[in-house]
């Protein structure tokens, strides 16, 4: 037997015999020759001398098998699968004709016609390696992917070693959201391969997928040895480094995906929030400003940067940015009331004043509100309004109102 691309041509010369007819004899004899060409390589010899055979006996199932592993060879996969139907349906017990087949039939995009000869294959012979791999092959093509596995899996139970069945058991797996088994599939095919960038990458999405941050993170460092331009997978590491609290590597990440890619609102938030946890607060106040630049009413980024105001005594835009924040949420925003706060600290009385008295128009119940203008109006001395105030405050039911009652009433003379 010679084994050709995985096809076994048989070089059995075949023996005239008593009772055949003349044209069966000849057919014998074109047979033989065919196969003695086979021998040689001569293929397009051997199928013309097969074609003969056939010519002269119709019912030569021998050369209608034959013919169509030569059409096989030479990548006639369509005529190969008419040959091989002719075969088996004189034959219908052969697995191997129906292997082959089905093969043909797959080269030829009949992939309906392949699954079910490939599936014939098996109910004949259930040891058939490569016909449970390409039928889960096809499988795969027609999106059964839990099938796909099953043949996969059946396929390394025959014995077959194949590098890319561990590529397509990977996929399969990632297809139905089986993250684990998907990468430790990939683990397996990129030991055979490792330098097969887009399986690389497909496995550390299976890690980051399955929330394995810090082997998703450390995956896609390996990936971008290879790809080091690939702005996804520099976001996805930074996303990664983030949310295993890496938050001086997610910068790094992150600025180097910026090189490459616009960035968002998001990205420069996430970017602020690190700096924000390493205590960075100019840095931080920097990326919320270019958040800002995006979106002017992002009230998370004007909240922060009161806080980092507050933090690095910044005085000269803390009313800047309190004021941004009013102008988003209206008068009865409690930034109102704080920087009415801030006025007071700052000394800024007249500003102070407005904004309690604007506040109080929206919350005529806030007790602090009135006690805080009370002083306000004491320090400005508007005794009158001082006392007035206060004596409201203690009405709204503020306790420490009513020590200052005598001494703000006795000085407005009441």
């Amino acid at each position: 037997m010679k084994m050709v691309l995985g096809v076994l041509f048989s070089t059995c010369i075949l023996f005239q015999l008593s009772g055949q007819t003349d044209a069966q004899r000849q057919a014998i004899d074109y047979f033989n020759q065919a196969v003695t060409a086979l021998q040689s390589d001569a293929n397009e010899e051997a199928l013309t001398l097969f074609s003969k055979a056939i010519m002269n006996d119709d019912q030569f199932d021998k050369a209608y098998y034959q013919r169509g592993l030569t059409k096989m060879k030479m990548q006639k996969y369509g005529a190969a699968a008419a040959d091989l139907d002719k075969y088996v349906s004189m034959k219908p017990e052969s697995a191997d004709a129906y292997y082959y087949k089905g093969y043909c039939e797959m080269q030829s995009k009949h992939n309906a016609k392949a699954l079910g000869s490939f599936s014939k294959t098996l109910t004949l012979d259930d040891t058939q390696a490569k016909a449970y791999y390409y039928r889960g092959y096809l499988l795969i093509l027609d999106e059964k992917y839990e099938e796909a596995i099953i043949d996969m899996d059946n396929a390394l139970a025959s014995g077959y070693k194949s590098e890319k069945l561990w590529k397509y058991k990977a996929l399969c797996h990632y297809k139905i959201a089986e993250y684990g088994s998907a990468a430790q599939a990939y683990d397996r095919y990129l030991e055979m391969n490792p330098s097969d960038s887009k399986s690389m990458y497909n496995k550390c999405m299976a890690l980051y997928k399955m929330e394995d941050f810090g082997a998703a993170a450390a995956a896609f460092g390996d990936y971008l040895t290879l790809e080091s331009s690939d702005s996804k997978a520099m976001l996805y590491r930074s996303m990664a480094l983030y949310k295993v609290e890496d938050y001086n590597g997610f910068v790094n990440q992150m600025n180097s995906y910026l090189t490459l890619a616009e960035g968002s609102k998001d990205n420069y938030n996430m970017l602020a929030n690190a700096c924000l946890k390493m205590e960075k607060l100019e840095q931080a106040q920097a990326y919320f400003d270019k958040v800002l630049t995006i979106d002017a009413k992002n009230l998370p980024a004007l909240k922060n940067n009161i806080y980092i105001n507050s933090k690095l005594k910044n005085a000269e835009r803390t009313a800047s940015d309190y004021g941004k924040i009013i102008a988003v949420e209206g008068p009865t925003s409690e930034y109102l009331y704080k920087r009415a706060i801030y006025y007071m600290g700052q000394k800024d009385l007249a500003s102070a004043e407005q904004d309690l008295t604007l506040y109080i128009t929206h919350k005529p119940d806030f007790a602090e509100a009135y006690y805080n203008r009370a002083s306000t109006y004491s320090e400005m001395k508007k005794y009158d309004l001082a006392c007035n105030d206060m004596r409201k405050a203690a009405e709204l039911g503020m306790d420490q109102a009513f020590q200052y009652i005598p001494s703000f009433c006795n000085a407005a003379g009441k």
